[in-house]
């Protein structure tokens, strides 16, 4: 008799305003079995997950069924109700609770007499369901204080919990659950997928680390553009085969970097603007070197969990760091934001609503607020400079604002993001360091802000780190390639291709020395 897959999906769409996220998508993962679900960024696997989570409904004709019933539509927890339990990268964990609190999140606690909690029962239950995944941990522990791979566990084990009126997890979807672990704890989790596979909970493994693919998975879905590429063993693949499913080829090539030449230095140094990062260390990134100076463009790649995303941070002082930063022959102080901002260095954040705009200011205030900041004494910026540097950078950038004085919220994002631009180089960076520069923003404005990042370069030093490689592929003269914190790769000139800058970032393979 052929048993029912747990997740069965047919030709299965999603088309948003302009674009087809998926097209014809077909899926099937058995009881019991750890299906693997790969694809590079726009790969189409985040709408996936949100449509078997239940938070986007597919276009018409699609199929979608959990358990061999059809998945409703009507609220996020349809899918619980099929027996789906999804735990995501950012886990959902609040570090000052127990264990026990941790794991009760949501469901709530089972009445007890005079209408108090049962917490010695409490800590037992927590204790017996973090012993089935293999853990011994005391209930009583803050999540904060765990191990990564605890912390998962946890997550996971909340996951699995029975909740009233649901059935038994049949499945758990796990999304980049290893994407910010130390790599030193990823074998526990893989340990415990494969603990969760022999109590015959089916598991939808979805990562960009190849290598934990074929370590735990049984089958392996690879999605790219909205399509599925191939549904394979694990068992019939190696590195190099699924990163040419994954990446759409096999012609790729790495180089080791070129030194510049002694006049380049020369004139790099003399201007002031020569950032040079020597031995850069932090929570992920480890023994990162590299030089950036007027005329050309550094870009930092790599996938989630590569340290790609600290760099700009620990480049800036804001997060702690070891290894050296020097601007113009002047080092730069580790943990010292403001002194790196004085002596020339600016930074567009990635996270751009809570790091870089102030919500409760208009356009102009967000616009002119580091030159406000920047003044001292009695030197003030009177309403006439301030309208006018306004007036300039709106035309510059082509903010599209029906008036400065007009709430930053009201502007799409791709024009919020110009006004951060715009902010940045109205201070004539010696620096200028950009994260996600163009995340969330239209194409028509992308092409825009590069064009600035290009003039800008000219006389400053410019680092973007992204996870966009068309975005790479478009700016930069080199790109370092990081994964799990370490070089896996520096590209110049013709090399920074797409494709070889996937492939770098999909297959681990260190650089020596």
């Amino acid at each position: 008799m052929t048993q029912v897959p747990v997740v069965e999906v047919r030709g299965l769409s999603m088309t948003f305003p302009g674009t087809r996220a998926l097209d014809s998508v077909d899926l099937r993962v058995e009881p019991g079995e750890v299906h693997g679900l790969v694809g590079h960024n726009g790969s189409g696997k985040s709408t996936l997950i949100k449509i078997l989570s239940g938070v986007y409904r597919p276009d018409g004709g699609s199929v979608v069924e959990l358990g061999g019933q059809a998945l409703p539509w009507e609220s996020p927890t349809g899918a619980e109700r099929l027996g789906l339990r999804v735990v995501h990268q950012h886990l959902g964990l609040v570090d000052g609770l127990s264990v026990t609190e941790n794991l009760n999140l949501g469901s709530g606690y089972a009445a007890s007499r005079f209408g108090r909690i049962a917490w010695r029962r409490e800590n037992r239950l927590a204790a017996e369901q973090m012993a089935k995944l293999g853990y011994d941990v005391n209930p009583k522990t803050h999540v904060g204080t765990l191990p990564a791979a605890a912390q998962s566990a946890v997550a996971i084990a909340r996951a699995l919990l029975p909740r009233r009126g649901m059935p038994s997890p049949r499945i758990l979807l796990l999304d980049e659950v290893t994407a910010t672990m130390p790599e030193t704890e990823i074998d526990r989790l893989l340990d415990l997928v494969r603990t969760l596979r022999a109590q015959g909970v089916a598991v939808l493994y979805v990562t960009h680390h190849l290598e934990e693919v074929l370590q735990v998975c049984e089958s392996v879905t690879v999605l790219k553009d909205g399509r599925r590429v191939a549904s394979t063993l694990a068992s019939e693949l190696t590195m190099t085969t699924l990163a040419d499913q994954v990446v759409g080829s096999s012609d790729w090539r790495r180089r080791r970097p070129a030194q510049d030449s002694a006049s380049e230095q020369e004139a790099a140094v003399a201007d002031g603007s020569r950032l040079v990062v020597e031995d850069l260390r932090g929570l992920l990134v480890r023994g990162l070197s590299f030089s950036a100076a007027p005329g050309r463009i550094v870009g930092i790649a790599g996938i989630s969990g590569s340290g790609r995303e600290e760099v700009a941070q620990l480049l800036l002082g804001a997060t702690h760091r070891g290894g050296t930063v020097t601007l113009g022959g002047g080092p730069l102080a580790g943990n010292r934001p403001r002194r790196a901002v004085k002596a020339g260095v600016t930074l567009v954040p990635a996270d751009r609503a809570r790091l870089a705009i102030v919500p409760t200011q208009n356009i102009r205030e967000n616009l002119t607020l580091s030159q406000v900041i920047g003044r001292r004494g009695l030197s003030l910026l009177t309403a006439r400079q301030e309208a006018g540097t306004v007036r300039d950078w709106i035309s510059k950038l082509s903010i599209r604002s029906a008036t400065p004085e007009g709430a930053i919220s009201t502007l799409s994002g791709g024009n919020q993001q110009k006004v951060v631009l715009a902010r940045c180089l109205n201070v004539k960076p010696r620096a200028l360091i950009l994260d996600e520069p163009t995340q969330g923003v239209d194409v028509g404005a992308v092409a825009e802000i590069h064009e600035r990042i290009r003039e800008i370069s000219r006389h400053a030093a410019v680092v973007v780190c992204s996870s966009d490689s068309y975005e790479l592929t478009s700016l930069c003269t080199e790109v370092i390639v990081l994964q799990r914190g370490h070089v896996v790769g520096h590209l110049h000139g013709e090399d920074i291709t797409e494709t070889n800058l996937d492939h770098l970032q999909l297959v681990t393979e260190p650089t020596p020395g």
